[in-house]
């Protein structure tokens, strides 16, 4: 197969970078030629809790490709780069992953043949031979935009079917009822705030598609429940305590910071990755509110980031 044409701007050169670390990555988890048991890539070392697991076997797992699709859409779509024909288009995103795991289009077609009769996809499969390692289908929707992206490089309408199977599944299997689960890689279906943001991000993915209305609800119910995790007071820091000793220092806002998941108290500021999200959705949804939140995530997720001449007590700034 040959290669398409040099690439006509930077967009499509992340294009080809990011669809190989998609393809090789699939490759590796769903055929052989990828990394064995025993030499694990370490994009696969991730902790896993599942009972009866080793808690360093390593897993490959659907959540590995939804980020990486975002930014391939984001850079590549309304067509970033013209003049490529259909086929030229397919061979320049897809193919391209490296002689370690054959062709990448065979590979990442695997992604179909893994989806359960009801929609759903498996939790977690063993890098290098596509065994099953947890077949818990509750984080589903972190398939769709992988195949929302395979039906905008490809024009093939069953990656979109297949999208939408996912979605439907995840909505009818708690989303419905509230119930946002299995968004982390490391403690798998648990009540998350990352499902209720990936969540949001698949079903964007769906209504920018196919401009259906009823994703563009799913994906406010989405970013509803994922808004429920943000503090949105102050919360003070003692006043007795060594402001040297505290993580989170006295007299920097917590607003903006958000909880984990259910059972604890641990945050984090991951949300600063869907600040975008809520920006689109306040234009899609005419909803200001959303604005609003969009803003906190942008810059209140910055509080405590080290800068010149304010590096708390960190190395550097950073």
């Amino acid at each position: 197969m040959s290669l398409a044409p040099a690439p006509r701007s930077y967009g499509m050169v992340w294009v080809v970078q990011l669809m190989r670390l998609v393809g090789r990555g699939l490759g590796q988890c769903l055929g052989p030629g990828g990394p064995g048991r025993d030499r694990p890539s370490p994009a696969h070392q991730f902790a896993r809790l599942v009972e009866g697991q080793r808690s360093d076997e390593p897993a490959c797992a659907p959540r590995q490709s939804h980020e990486p699709s975002l930014l391939i859409r984001a850079v590549h779509h309304p067509h970033v780069v013209t003049g490529l024909d259909p086929p030229q288009h397919l061979d320049f995103g897809l193919v391209l992953v490296g002689p370690d795991v054959g062709n990448g289009c065979e590979r990442l077609r695997l992604v179909l043949a893994e989806q359960q009769p009801a929609g759903g996809f498996p939790r977690a499969w063993e890098p290098g031979t596509g065994r099953v390692m947890d077949p818990s289908p509750a984080s589903t929707y972190n398939a769709v935009p992988l195949l929302v992206l395979l039906n905008d490089l490809t024009g093939e309408r069953r990656y979109l079917d297949s999208a939408v199977r996912a979605a439907e599944f995840a909505w009818t299997s708690g989303q419905a009822q509230g119930r946002f689960v299995g968004g982390t890689i490391d403690n798998p279906d648990v009540i998350d705030k990352e499902a209720g943001t990936l969540s949001l991000e698949a079903y964007l993915s769906l209504y920018e598609r196919t401009h259906d209305p009823k994703w563009l609800d799913r994906a406010e119910a989405s970013a509803d429940y994922a808004e429920t995790y943000i503090y949105i007071w102050n919360a003070p820091m003692p006043a007795d305590e060594d402001n040297a000793r505290l993580h989170w220092k006295a007299g920097v806002s917590t607003v903006g910071l958000q909880i984990i998941s259910t059972g604890h108290s641990l945050v984090d500021e991951y949300m600063a990755f869907d600040a975008d999200e809520f920006a689109k959705l306040s234009v899609y949804a005419k909803d200001p509110h959303y604005l609003e939140v969009a803003r906190i995530l942008l810059h209140n997720t910055k509080a405590m980031l080290a800068l010149p001449g304010r590096t708390y007590d960190l190395k550097g700034p950073g």
